[in-house]
């Protein structure tokens, strides 16, 4: 079967846009084409705005919005930057040809055109847009897996360690050995300390990015002329390694430095991290001791300081990513702690003290992370270096491919002056298998080749390229003498985005890599910030609720660990551990609350959900969770009354998930409810119809119609996750997930102002019958 391709045709000549319309419906490309029509770019936009086409070809010269206008709004629009455009136009001379390659286009073709050529290319062009969108969901379905299974390792293993050491303690069975309490104790603290950085991490990115932390530093900053002395006291420090033996820091500071301005407890985070990571990664490698020196020095405007380290180094084609947030290279043969929030933190620090950083490293020979922060030479300087490091130009490589040496020396030094708006890196290759071995060492942004070379030519070498996931959003431009028309439109077709013939004007061959590179960053960044939308709705679900418990926690365990050799017997236990049991179910609820919203906002929940799904019997459920009862501290006693409809039968789900959504309801009235001493809550069942319909209210609580109509939009929405709904509590989130993802609906009903009920409805599990009939 076909895929289905939907090209969106821009022409404000109806004969014309029905005549291409009829070819593209009519030929066999390969796919089965839906066409979408606009008579120009202004219609064309509000037909996107419907429904987002695949592919664009449209016309120039056209009333209200013409192409190059159209082209340009279509650009503005994050999920419409990677629909490529085809432009077809009577505008064939050389300046508009040249005018048109330029814009942005994928293609510039010519009327008249010849059938065959246009279907040709048609054909390449869908074949890389469905790969480009494949490999950018590729991206996103691994990024999210690794988040989930990150977070879910670093939330879990110290909630283990808080949870088992506790049942332990609560055991009584170590009441004649101080010792060993004061081990347990230390096994409970140690959970508590990593979960409590991990959150104060992602609460502090979270603060980066939405305005807080750099409103308060920028109020908070400094003169600071006693960097010397502060970089020296962090040397001092206690750096220990796994046997709490000490790691010596080489301190290189020289007594006076520049002054700078910031906030002191920012950059004492700044290099508290980098040294944290520069003595974790040197004790990585085990063929040799540690050595990590600290140095600082001026440099023209910046204040330089540097952490060198011999450690394991990182390889060069994921340096770019270290500084991403949840990025971690080798995290599983490394079994690595953390859950790579340390270097975004500090990078976003620096660039807030409008600085930088940059990086070097080797791999297995060791890293040096060197931050540049601005001088305070008065306000001038200081703006003078800000402007000087924000105007930089922005990095970009690029691989030649090129098999006449003197023309690749040639190209390699005009390269070399160019002056764009790009900082150029070069690197070269004489064949096709040469550079794929460059590639595995560097990934490039653009690729220029010769067509024929030795070895492999130019087709081989992009086909190669093509069939490795990680190199397939790199654009190429075919540099070659091969000419005539036949040759140009293969090279079209193979999927290069461009193709130059020899000899080639250096203006125009400047401004065509230029293009390229403008279009591959406009991809990038749309994907770049598909990932930041995605990290920053994970953020959004972790709530400043979970500090609260696990400070209980970690009070309690510091007054036992101070009476440890006053405990005489069990019953001195109690008052401690109820603290801790208190602080740790609520931490343990609130982590498995947080892991399941992550699924649930990744999509990685979908198919566990199908995986465990069985009829369920919504009575037996409601049963047993009435017998159970509700024993939680510090929260009011909890009657239930139970109406249960007659054998309302079964819904296709998970039990305990069903479960897990109602206790989390019942939780939410309670929670509502705190200032009662008792609360009732009713749990209820009927079938209406094709439909189970679960009732779960009390008269303790209750909320204004304008609050239960708010919410009732927002549960009614088809979002995985509703971040509005953090507001009230992670219960709506996770049930509204839950529900969803099993055809369910949930609503809050509000009656007369006295009661409050959530009401859940499923459709009714009904078995499939399959006949059969004998001959």
């Amino acid at each position: 079967m076909k895929n289905t391709a939907t090209i969106l045709l821009v022409e404000d000549d109806q004969a014309l846009l029905d005549g291409i319309a009829d070819l593209l419906e009519i030929s066999d490309i390969g796919y089965s084409i839906d066409i979408l029509k606009a008579t120009n770019g202004l219609m064309g936009l509000e037909v996107i705005e419907g429904r987002i086409p695949d592919l664009i070809i449209s016309d120039l010269m056209m009333p209200r919005m013409g192409g190059f206008e159209f082209l340009e709004h279509l650009r503005k629009q994050p999920d419409w930057i990677h629909i490529p455009v085809i432009f077809l136009t009577a505008k064939g001379t050389t300046d508009d040809v040249l005018k048109g390659r330029l814009s942005g286009a994928e293609l510039y073709i010519t009327k008249p055109y010849e059938s065959d050529e246009l279907l040709q290319l048609v054909k390449s062009q869908l074949k890389r847009a469905f790969e480009l969108r494949v490999e950018r969901q590729r991206r996103m379905d691994n990024f999210s897996r690794n988040i989930v299974q990150l977070l879910n390792h670093e939330f879990r293993t110290p909630l283990t360690y808080v949870t088992a050491y506790y049942e332990l303690l609560a055991d009584g069975v170590l009441r004649d050995d101080p010792e060993s309490v004061r081990e347990y104790l230390k096994g409970i603290q140690v959970g508590t300390a990593r979960l409590s950085k991990l959150v104060g991490n992602l609460v502090r990115i979270l603060e980066l990015r939405t305005g807080d932390i750099p409103k308060y530093i920028e109020q908070q900053s400094e003169t600071i002329e006693d960097i010397a002395d502060l970089l020296q006291g962090l040397c001092e420090q206690q750096w220990l390694d796994d046997e709490d033996e000490k790691v010596n820091i080489t301190c290189d500071i020289p007594d006076r430095l520049p002054r700078i301005f910031g906030h002191r407890p920012s950059i004492l985070s700044i290099f508290d991290c980098l040294l944290d990571n520069a003595v974790k990664f040197s004790l990585m490698n085990l063929d040799r001791s540690p050595i990590i020196i600290l140095s600082a020095w001026a440099e023209d405007e910046f204040l330089a300081i540097s952490i060198e380290d011999n450690g394991i180094g990182i390889p060069e084609h994921v340096r770019h990513r270290i500084f991403d947030l949840f990025y971690q290279h080798n995290r599983e043969d490394l079994e690595q702690q953390g859950a790579g929030t340390g270097l975004a933190i500090a990078k976003g620090l620096v660039e807030l003290h409008r600085g930088y950083m940059e990086v070097e490293s080797a791999e297995n020979q060791g890293s040096i992370f060197t931050v540049y922060l601005p001088v305070q030479k008065g306000e001038l300087a200081t703006r003078s270096a800000q402007i000087r490091h924000h105007t930089a130009k922005r990095a970009a490589t690029i691989l030649l491919v090129e098999d006449e040496w003197f023309l690749l020396e040639g190209l390699s030094d005009l390269l070399g002056v160019f002056d764009g708006d790009y900082e150029l890196s070069i690197l070269t290759a004489s064949d096709g298998k040469q550079a794929l071995q460059e590639l595995e060492e560097q990934e490039p942004d653009l690729i220029i080749t010769d067509i024929m070379m030795p070895r492999m030519d130019g087709y081989e070498f992009l086909r190669e390229v093509r069939k490795n996931p990680a190199w397939l959003q790199i654009p190429f431009i075919f540099l070659t003498a091969k000419g005539e028309r036949d040759d140009i439109v293969r090279g079209r077709t193979s999927g290069a985005e461009e193709y130059v013939t020899k000899p080639y004007d250096a203006n125009e061959l400047f401004a065509v890599i230029k293009t390229q590179l403008d279009r591959h960053f406009q991809r990038k960044g749309a994907v770049e910030q598909d990932f930041k939308d995605l990290k920053q709705s994970i953020l959004d679900l972790l709530l400043d609720d979970l500090r609260m418990p696990l400070d209980i926690v970690s009070d309690y365990t510091e007054k036992i660990a101070g009476n440890v050799n006053n405990l005489q017997s069990d019953q001195d236990l109690v008052v401690y551990l109820r603290g801790i049991q208190s602080g740790s179910s609520q931490v343990s609820r609130l982590v498995q609350d947080f892991m399941l919203l992550v699924e649930l906002q990744t999509g990685k929940s979908v198919d566990w959900f199908a995986l465990q799904a069985r009829p369920t019997n919504v009575n037996n459920i409601l049963t047993e969770i009435s017998s159970l009862g509700w024993d939680a501290v510090n929260q009011p006693q909890v009657d239930f009354r139970i109406d249960l409809g007659d054998d309302p039968g079964s819904i296709l789900i998970d039990p305990e998930l069903l479960a897990k959504c109602i206790e989390r309801l019942v939780g939410l009235l309670v929670a509502l409810g705190n200032e009662y001493g008792a609360i009732e809550i009713a749990l209820a069942t009927r079938q209406i119809n094709d439909r189970i319909q679960i009732t779960i209210g009390t008269t303790a609580v209750s909320l204004t119609e304008d609050e239960a109509e708010k919410v009732n939009s927002l549960l009614a929405k088809s979002d995985p996750v509703v971040l509005e709904l953090s507001e009230y509590d992670p219960a709506l989130l996770i049930t509204k997930g839950i529900v969803h993802h099993h055809d369910g609906t949930v609503t809050i009903n509000v009656i007369e102002n006295e009661r409050l009920d959530f009401v859940v409805s499923f459709p009714v599990y009904q078995p499939l019958v399959e006949a059969y009939q004998i001959n």
